[in-house]
């Protein structure tokens, strides 16, 4: 081939792709590391913080990190170079996409495991369910895990690299790239994973979501009728004393302002989060899969192709950037911020408590005993 053939980026959209991605992955890279941190040894074994929940955080934590690690690391040095030729070890062309599926199928499992939890978490039952404990919280992981790695194996032997003699302007040399060995086979294990696996745990995130958020939404109607009748009862009560007790020429009329009650602003914040994670699946995650099918069934030609999938690819990395912020960070429990605050406080706190401990100390030795009337 033709050196010019193979290059299908320019040099500013290879600087402009590597702008956006390096800090993506870098963020997600200290994002997820941090939930690892936070989950295991931050919030300590008491805190309020399901161990479902925990254990599921981490399981997503790794499977995001494991393609972080992947599929950056590929598409980085994608466009560090100036053409598509293979210039990472020759195991990596199989073992890279083996481990990048795995990432992605866990990371899938692991998000409609947090969507199955939060639903069971919001029903309406007294005393709040406690959940699995940890032992079955492990198998669970073990059980994403078993499965992602189990189904993605047959990925393995999908990719080789492939010699190929590189014609320039005055010479030839021989390089390397990395080609599905046996195409219609890929096409077969893509499409079942897809209709088999990601496409019922897609449906299953975006129902149980919905679900969710028309939950939320209803009970925050109630709410707002339920204060709308107090409110109304409240300033007919008031209104009424006034009347009686104020003089006939001058009649007083009290009343009290409508104020929504604290928990109808967290359900509609809790809705605004739940619609932003569907769409963020939608865009960042169902993209990834359906592109990895059509590229397999239909020949694709043109660079327009390779700027579609290195989009595609900047979304699934966002994704992985972004969960920590909308599964972990947004929990009051596992907040960083409230984190270093508290620690903050306890600081300060010492401090006082030392402050004020010295004071009274000095009080105490400055107090004079008056002396009684038949003291000598």
């Amino acid at each position: 081939m033709n050196e010019s053939d193979l290059s299908m980026y320019s040099f500013g959209a290879r600087i402009g792709y590597q702008i956006v991605i390096w800090p993506i992955v870098v963020i997600g890279t200290f994002g997820n590391l941090s939930v690892l941190w936070r989950v295991s040894f931050g919030i300590g074994i008491n805190s309020p913080l399901k161990p479902m929940y925990r254990g599921v955080l981490l399981s997503l934590a790794l499977s995001d990190l494991l393609l972080l690690a992947t599929s950056g690391y590929n598409t980085l040095s994608g466009f560090i170079h100036p053409n598509i030729l293979w210039t990472l070890p020759d195991w990596a062309c199989s073992v890279l996409p083996c481990l990048q599926t795995t990432a992605a199928l866990s990371s899938s499992l692991a998000l409609a495991a947090v969507a199955a939890d939060r639903y069971r978490a919001i029903k309406p039952t007294y005393p709040p369910p406690t959940g699995p404990t940890w032992p079955i919280v492990t198998l669970l992981i073990f059980f994403i895990w078993g499965i992602s790695i189990g189904a993605t194996y047959p990925v393995l032997k999908l990719y080789a690299t492939g010699t190929l003699i590189v014609l320039t302007d005055v010479s030839y040399y021989r390089a390397s790239l990395c080609l599905t060995t046996d195409r219609s086979k890929a096409a077969v294990t893509y499409v079942a994973m897809y209709v088999a696996i990601f496409l019922p745990l897609a449906i299953a995130f975006l129902s149980v979501h919905l679900l969710l958020a028309l939950k939320i939404w209803r009970r925050r109607r109630r709410g707002d009728k339920l204060n709308l009748a107090t409110s109304s009862e409240s300033q007919f009560t008031e209104t009424s004393t006034a009347t009686t007790s104020a003089t006939m020429t001058s009649p007083v009329t009290l009343r009290r302002p409508m104020s929504s009650p604290p928990f109808a602003h967290r359900n509609k914040r809790t809705v605004k989060v739940v619609l932003a994670l569907i769409l963020v699946f939608i865009v960042c995650r169902l993209p990834m899969w359906t592109f990895a099918v059509i590229k397999l069934y239909i020949t694709l030609s043109g660079r327009i192709w390779w700027h579609v999938q290195a989009v595609v690819t900047t979304l699934s990395l966002f994704n992985t950037a972004a969960n920590p912020f909308m599964y972990a960070f947004i929990n009051e429990a596992l907040s960083t911020v409230a984190w270093v605050r508290s620690w903050c406080t306890k600081a300060d706190d010492a401090n006082v408590t030392t402050v004020n401990r010295e004071k009274m100390k000095s009080n105490m030795n400055s107090i004079k005993v008056p002396r009684g009337p038949y003291s000598p």
